[in-house]
């Protein structure tokens, strides 16, 4: 099995997906053909320099307590716009 993540792709529907990574509501944020789109900022400060071009192990975990109460406090990451 294979999981895609990638930043959100220029086209026209980038406005609409970005706005609603943006939203803070996770609902808004399932509108994905099978792929993990993620914001670019994201992307360029987390998921690329953990994982670049190499294979990795991604955890999807459910969503039932604030990320922190899982890992800690996490390092920001820059709002892109």
């Amino acid at each position: 099995a294979a999981l895609a993540i990638h930043r959100v792709r220029p086209g026209a529907s980038q406005l609409q997906r970005l706005n609603s990574l943006a939203s803070g509501n996770p609902a808004a944020s399932r509108m994905s053909l099978g792929c993990v789109v993620v914001a670019p900022a994201f992307y360029d400060a987390v998921v690329q320099p953990t994982l670049g071009q190499r294979r990795g192990v991604v955890y999807v975990l459910p969503e039932r307590h604030p990320v922190q109460a899982m890992f800690g406090e996490l390092p920001p990451v820059a709002q892109q716009r």
